[in-house]
């Protein structure tokens, strides 16, 4: 299980009394639809934009010829993935 920590938030009194309403109305917990609402609008978006960043990055790169042999290209493609997670640990 993922660690977690705690925050405290400080809400008005209208805006507390209509996250109540909704958690009460879901069936779910006051906390948890905060926390939804925080992974709706901040966390997933962020989520979106590496992803965003990710596609944009990668439709940058100049088109390369395709593989005269596909044994070869699997080699190649074999040795650079052991040398990319070897790169990660």
């Amino acid at each position: 299980m993922a660690k977690t920590r705690k925050v405290q938030v400080t809400f008005d009194e209208e805006s507390f009394d209509q996250i109540v309403e909704m958690a009460q109305r879901e069936g779910k917990k006051l906390a948890g639809v905060v926390r939804e609402a925080v992974e709706k609008y901040a966390v997933g978006p962020e989520s979106e934009r590496t992803k965003h960043e990710a596609l944009r990055e990668l439709l940058s790169l100049e088109p390369s010829p395709p593989p005269k042999d596909y044994r070869d290209w699997k080699r190649e493609y074999g040795a650079r993935k052991t040398k990319g997670q070897a790169k990660k640990s």
